[in-house]
């Protein structure tokens, strides 16, 4: 009995080992999170540095910076380009921390129309999701899916329109704060008044 316990263990052990060697050792991430996206990137931009995220660099007109340690949305760090002007946008693409490699996922300010777009990939549900916010209201706009077909009608049915409007307005906020802590003025302000 105790050596078909011990063989048991054995054979689990090695299993068990196999089956991370051949995933690369690593744990998948968790679904609802920002690195359950693939990075885009390569061995070369995961061992150069990030600027430091204090520094606003104008280059060809666009006032852009990377800055691993955002921490915006579930640890994912950000690199914005700010198109300035009084009608001008602000993205925040969502990039891995460690190598700097983008994630599915970025937000557009966009201070022509006043909105606030989450763009998010859900790998749960295998779905890629646009959410609009007013930037003045803070109200959820619309909902819409990667084809650009209107979810507001089905969401609200379905009675998650008051959740997702709370955890995007929750996103808005968190890279406003950021932004202002981290740069010393509003996002608004660095886009239409640069």
């Amino acid at each position: 009995m105790k050596k078909t316990a011990l063989a048991t263990l054995a054979i689990l052990t090695l299993a068990l080992g196999a089956t991370a060697c051949s995933s690369g050792g690593t744990a998948a991430p968790a679904a609802s999170s920002p690195a359950a996206t693939a990075p885009a990137s390569s061995a070369a931009s995961a061992s150069s540095a990030a600027a430091s995220p204090a520094t606003l660099v104008t280059k060809a007109g666009k006032i852009t910076v990377t800055d691993r340690r955002a921490n915006i949305e579930k640890g994912s760090g950000a690199a914005i380009t700010i198109t300035p002007g009084a009608s001008g946008q602000a993205r925040f693409q969502l990039i891995d921390p460690t190598s700097g490699g983008n994630y599915a996922d970025f937000y557009v300010f966009n201070y022509a129309t006043n909105t606030f777009l989450r763009h998010h990939k859900s790998v749960a549900m295998g779905k890629t999701y646009e959410y609009t916010v007013d930037l003045r209201t803070k109200k959820l706009l619309s909902v819409k899916d990667a084809t650009g077909k209107d979810l507001s009608a089905s969401t609200k049915k379905m009675n998650r329109w008051d959740s997702a409007e709370q955890e995007n307005v929750g996103f808005m906020e968190t890279a406003e704060t950021y932004f202002q802590k981290t740069y010393g003025k509003s996002i608004q302000d660095a886009t239409t008044k640069a």
